[in-house]
């Protein structure tokens, strides 16, 4: 999974997944399954979801310091949308929100 590489490319960079660049990301660093479907895919096409996911973790981010994830149990509101879609976020990111 591509937030899984982020977060292993991130923490050898000693970085976060959150302040870690694209620009730096290079797909050829990371460790695929040879049979796995992105190992596949074009460089340009993972560093274009790289730099969309990398946004999304970043607004994420914003988002539960404003939140607290507070009302998680409420179906509709930015806490229950963040703790559904949690399988996004790098595992680096993912314990600060959920936690």
């Amino acid at each position: 999974m591509i937030i899984s590489q982020i977060d292993k490319l991130a923490f050898s960079k000693s970085l976060t997944a959150i302040t870690i660049k694209s620009s730096i990301i290079e797909p050829s660093e990371f460790t695929w399954a040879k049979d796995s479907a992105l190992a596949k895919k074009d460089d340009s096409v993972l560093k274009l979801r790289c730099k969309l996911l990398l946004k999304l973790v970043k607004s994420w981010n914003t988002l539960e310091s404003i939140s607290g994830l507070q009302d998680k149990e409420t179906p509709g509101t930015i806490d229950n949308m963040l703790f559904t879609y949690k399988y996004l976020v790098p595992p680096s990111v993912l314990s600060k929100i959920v936690d």
